[in-house]
């Protein structure tokens, strides 16, 4: 299983190129950007909001990608000296 950053740079990966660029700014205009219609029932709401969280989590996990040190900071081990 991977690890949350070894996860993050494949999403960066994926959508880092032409394609992956296209499908992400097509999930934004179609899913991500779209108001619900007022008439919507709570079902047909709790679908949209569903979509537009699951683009939510491709827009950080891409962001981690290429920004790992905002989410994963790095852990510094203490050097021990040897001393004298």
């Amino acid at each position: 299983m991977e690890t949350p950053f070894e996860l993050a740079q494949a999403y960066f990966i994926t959508f880092n190129n032409v394609h992956g660029r296209v499908v992400l700014q097509h999930l934004l205009d179609n899913t991500y950007c779209v108001v619900a219609p007022d008439d919507s029932s709570l079902a047909a709401l709790a679908a949209h909001n569903g979509r537009r969280a699951l683009i939510n989590e491709i827009l950080v996990n891409i962001d981690a990608g290429e920004h790992p040190d905002k989410y994963y900071p790095r852990v510094q081990k203490e050097v021990e000296s040897n001393g004298p």
